[in-house]
């Protein structure tokens, strides 16, 4: 580059002062270092070389921001290229002339890169200096020299529009503000910033998490009471030995063989019972065991219970068993007897129908013989005609022995049918008992039957009248018994009835009236309204 080249971007300015960048402002990471106050304005011998827009290259992306404690803001990067045009200008057309629209008005370049948003000091920094507050006392640190760095004003800086003073001698104008592109920035400062809390949240509970946990009571190791039991017992009769073997010590002074065998067992027996009481003197063991033997007791007196819960229900059981089988048998041999009842009436009546059918078959075959006797003697008579007509005549011994054998025949059938006779009777008279009989049950069953109606309609009336009949513990159960004594208790009857009879008067008394035979009933409602309030 052996001459400077001047840029005109839409934010830049030939005439007029330039406003000072803010102080402590570190460099940005899309270039090495913001020019110096003195070169924001282009140079006045290379006002007349405009230079023709080209196509830039895009930037590269968008880095993360770097953690607080970093001196710089932004990662360092390449070195400033004077090729690369400054942020902010991503215009596509060729160079605007002051009358485009384009030069005029922000926003028709590509959009730059995404930046994360910086400490709070630079952003204050910047918002003062897009204000129009400058202090002219400092300038950007690492800065080039005028030659590589032209004049320039971006027109988004940290992803914002800010106005922007165009000093041009023919087309001063102001450029408006980009609310969108202010708020983007803002929400991706807050979603930054969230993100920068949930990463601190996390770190500590991370760090909560890794702390060591309290101081926690150990609970003695679990034991069953069986095995404390037979510690205990192996307790017991390690002390009755040590016992034993201190009494051998105290016995065998004078036998140094002895009292020293019998002293090693007693350290033995005393080390093993220390142990073993080290075991069971254990804080919480007892309680433990306690708890354990209350448990089981607890649970042994339920088992009990249930135990004698199911027995009397079994009892019980059996008992209503029993009951029903033995109403269950009753009612099968009730059965029985009726159909053997059954059985034996109808083969009666079998009996005597056949008994009579056959007295009567007699009967017939007896009536019968005589017609043909009767036939007989008539045939004989005709014959005996009819021989004396042709001169023939009988001898009188033959007409005496043929009356004697039709006497003698009729007497014998006249003697069957009178046996035939009261046969006959006899049956008659029997099958009329048991067909009397079998009415008489009949009208029996009818009466049963109509008594039951008639009680199933007293309850019924009773019940509209007085309710349904109490249970035994019922409260109003003392005042049902004192109105219904007079069923149970003679004298209590006598006494009502006396009390009763002094309110009687004659027949033709002009007062007197009888005593209804049944309960007297409720007319009926003289309306529906009435109806509706009667309960069913």
């Amino acid at each position: 580059m052996d001459k400077p080249q001047q840029y005109r971007y839409s934010g830049g300015s030939q005439h007029g002062p330039s406003p000072a960048p803010p102080p402590n402002m570190l460099p940005r990471g899309d270039f090495s270092a913001a020019p110096a106050p003195e070169a924001w304005d282009v140079y006045p011998q290379h006002q007349a070389q405009p230079v023709p827009h080209r196509h830039w290259a895009p930037f590269p992306s968008a880095r993360l921001p770097p953690p607080h404690e970093s001196p710089h803001v932004y990662p360092p990067h390449p070195p400033f290229d004077p090729s690369r045009p400054p942020p902010g200008y991503f215009t596509t057309s060729p160079a605007p002339t002051p009358s485009s629209p384009a030069a005029l008005q922000p926003g028709h370049g590509e959009d730059p890169p995404r930046f994360h948003p910086p400490n709070r000091d630079y952003q204050s920094h910047m918002e003062n200096y897009h204000r129009g507050h400058f202090d002219h006392s400092s300038s950007f640190p690492n800065s080039v020299p005028p030659s590589y760095q032209p004049s320039f004003q971006t027109k988004n800086i940290l992803a914002h529009n800010y106005p922007v003073t165009l000093r041009n001698q023919n087309y001063p104008l102001q450029a408006p503000l980009d609310h969108s592109d202010k708020n983007s920035n803002k929400s991706n400062v807050d979603a930054w910033e969230r993100k920068q809390d949930e990463q601190w949240i996390n770190a500590f509970l991370h760090r909560r998490r890794q702390t060591a946990p309290a101081f926690v009571k150990p609970s003695p190791p679990k034991q069953s009471v069986s095995d404390f039991r037979q510690k205990l017992y192996t307790a017991l009769k390690m002390l009755s030995e040590l016992s034993e073997v201190c009494q051998t010590l105290k016995t065998n002074l004078e036998n140094e063989d002895a009292w020293t065998d019998s002293y090693s067992r007693a350290i033995e027996l005393k080390s093993s019972l220390e142990e073993s009481l080290k075991t069971l003197n254990e804080p919480g063991r007892v309680d433990m065991v306690k708890k354990k033997l209350a448990l089981i007791k607890k649970k042994r007196a339920r088992m009990r219970r249930n135990k004698a819960v199911r027995e009397e229900e079994k009892k019980e059981q059996e008992a209503r068993a029993a009951e029903k089988e033995a109403a269950i048998d009753k009612h099968q041999m009730k059965k029985m007897q009726e159909i053997e009842e059954k059985n034996r009436e109808r083969e009666l009546k079998l009996a005597a129908d056949s008994v009579l059918s056959e007295v009567r078959r007699k009967q017939a075959d007896a009536k019968r013989m005589l017609d043909i006797l009767k036939a007989l003697e008539k045939l004989r008579k005709l014959r005996k005609d009819a021989a004396s007509r042709k001169g023939m005549f009988p001898e009188k011994e033959s007409d005496k022995v043929f009356e004697g054998h039709l006497t003698r025949l009729r007497s014998l059938i006249r003697k069957r049918t009178a046996v035939y006779g009261v046969e006959e009777k006899a049956l008659s008279v029997m099958l009329e008992g048991e067909q009397e009989e079998e009415r008489k049950r009949d009208h029996e069953k009818r009466q049963k039957k109509e008594r039951e109606k008639l009680l199933q309609k007293k309850r019924e009336i009773n019940m509209m009248l007085f309710g349904a009949e109490l249970p035994l513990d019922h409260l109003l159960q003392p005042y049902q018994e004192y109105y219904t004594q007079a069923e149970r208790s003679l004298p209590a009857l006598i006494q009502i009835r006396r009390e009763w009879d002094q309110f009687l008067v004659p027949a033709d008394h002009p007062d007197g009236s009888t005593i209804p035979q049944g309960w007297v009933l409720p007319d009926p409602p003289a309306d529906d309204v009435w109806a509706t309030a009667l309960e069913k």
